[in-house]
């Protein structure tokens, strides 16, 4: 028998089925609602709303509903503004997600988040400057990396979060029960076997779209203290990441790289921009301390 959802995650399924419902308004529904009120009248409040209103499709909000059910029989776990596993770092952000699904321990409210993005083709030297560098400042941290798990220096930031002994998140582009890339799904075994999470803002059996990486990156952004761009090019998913993050007012990292390299130089935009320089381990360090 597939179980029931609680009113309150069911309504903040709504974040899946329409595009601009969020925790803020989620949240606003909370305070006008009694303690567990019947799903009709949660209804009638929604369909109340100006920026809601009829536009709202309940059979999606039915057939979620059983979806996210058969992810709770999964091993997965969704969250809410309500609930203390959902991210502290998202409370007051502007278009936070009111749902969150997630396979492992809530791990991105401990301790401080580092985001790592860059290139899926990265150059040798990248690989060999995170081997010795990150990996440096990370086994003196017990910083939360963050990452999108792509092929490059996403999977190589949770690898080395693994080898030093730091928790790590996979942020999917698309749904826990469809992770992608492929090539993902071994590492994010180890990931969960090590105490670390995989969560996503997506549908659990959601396909990834070209607009899922955008949102993506924004919820990446949303969920660190401070962001390390190893290499990207310009107008990149990583290269909109660092940008998200110094528009919040985070502290960014960017590795410098030769004027030379396409494959640089939104690093040197970064920087010539305000981004902090990063050369070395201690550069990380004082980022996470």
């Amino acid at each position: 028998m597939v179980p029931t959802l609680p009113w309150h995650l069911k309504l903040a399924s709504l974040s899946w089925v329409h595009s601009h419902f969020y925790a803020s308004q989620f949240l606003q529904l909370i305070k006008i609602l009694p303690e567990k009120p019947p799903w009709s009248l949660v209804q009638q409040k929604v369909e109340s709303l100006l920026f809601l209103g009829p536009k709202v499709r309940w059979d999606q909000v039915e057939q979620l509903e059983r979806e996210l059910c058969q992810l709770l029989q999964n091993a997965g776990q969704l969250v809410c503004p309500l609930d203390q596993e959902f991210p502290i770092r998202l409370q007051n952000k502007e278009k936070a997600p009111a749902l969150l699904s997630y396979l492992g321990k809530s791990v991105w409210n401990h301790n401080t988040s580092l985001a790592v993005v860059g290139a899926r083709k990265m150059e040798s030297e990248s690989k060999v400057w995170m081997n010795r560098e990150l990996r440096g400042a990370l086994s003196r941290s017990s910083c939360c990396v963050i990452s999108g798990g792509a092929l490059g220096v996403d999977q190589e930031s949770h690898r080395l979060a693994l080898r030093s002994g730091c928790p790590t998140v996979v942020v999917l582009p698309s749904g826990l029960l469809n992770p992608y890339p492929n090539s993902i799904k071994s590492l994010c075994e180890v990931i969960l076997a090590r105490g670390g999470g995989i969560l996503s803002g997506f549908s659990p059996f959601s396909q990834v779209k070209p607009h899922h990486f955008y949102r993506r990156n924004h919820l990446l952004a949303q969920l660190s203290d401070c962001l390390l761009l190893v290499q990207a090019a310009r107008r990149s998913g990583s290269h909109m990441s660092a940008l998200m993050a110094m528009e919040q007012g985070l502290d960014v990292g960017v590795v410098p790289g030769h004027p030379s390299q396409t494959g640089f130089l939104a690093n040197l935009d970064l920087i010539h921009d305000g981004a902090r320089v990063v050369r070395q381990s201690a550069d990380i360090q004082s980022m996470i301390s």
